[in-house]
């Protein structure tokens, strides 16, 4: 028998493969049991249930500990293996979250909306002063006609620390049309 196969089943007390050195030659008839103290207060109290002897119970348990741990370690380093090589959980996670983000604007201004707060994009182009621009502008009289809606998936999204997606752009400013859509 390998050593550390007989290492480990002598720490789990079970006999190793067939053989029990600690067995003892009995006279035919039934076996005497064993029973501890807190066993022979169960009795004594008719509780015959939790009388039974458990180390059939630790024996199974500590087996099926000595094998699911390594497994469970295994692969959860496989999982991880893949993870790094090619992101697919990754990829998918964020994939089925983006699907659930959405928005839409509608009329009067929105209850739910964030604006940012820092970031040097956000900065430079002026998100994180929206709010004080919003209002001064309502302080001065200029209705919020529209805004928009996020839906509860981009709401999740930004409550948990996530940026929306957005079309960046590579210059700041701001164009004031008239009617007609041509520049004043």
């Amino acid at each position: 028998m390998y050593p550390l196969a007989h290492r480990l089943l002598q720490s789990l007390h079970l006999p190793a493969w067939g053989h029990d050195p600690r067995a003892v030659e009995r006279e035919p008839g039934p076996a005497p049991q064993e029973t501890s103290g807190t066993a022979r207060t169960a009795i004594a109290a008719g509780d015959t249930a939790s009388a039974v002897p458990r180390t059939s119970a630790l024996r199974l348990l500590k087996v099926a500990a000595v094998v699911a741990v390594p497994a469970l370690l295994v692969a959860a380093g496989l999982v991880a293996l893949d993870e790094t090589a090619g992101s697919r959980l990754q990829a998918r996670l964020l994939s089925h979250a983006a699907g659930e983000t959405a928005y839409s604007l509608a009329p009067g201004p929105s209850s739910a909306i964030r604006f940012p707060v820092t970031g040097p994009y956000d900065l430079r182009l002026g998100y994180a002063r929206l709010p004080a621009f919003l209002d001064r502008l309502r302080g001065a009289g200029a209705p919020l006609l529209a805004q928009a809606r996020w839906s509860l998936g981009l709401l999740d999204l930004a409550r948990g620390g996530l940026f929306p997606a957005y079309r960046e752009k590579d210059q700041a400013g701001l164009s004031i049309l008239d009617r007609s859509g041509s520049p004043l």
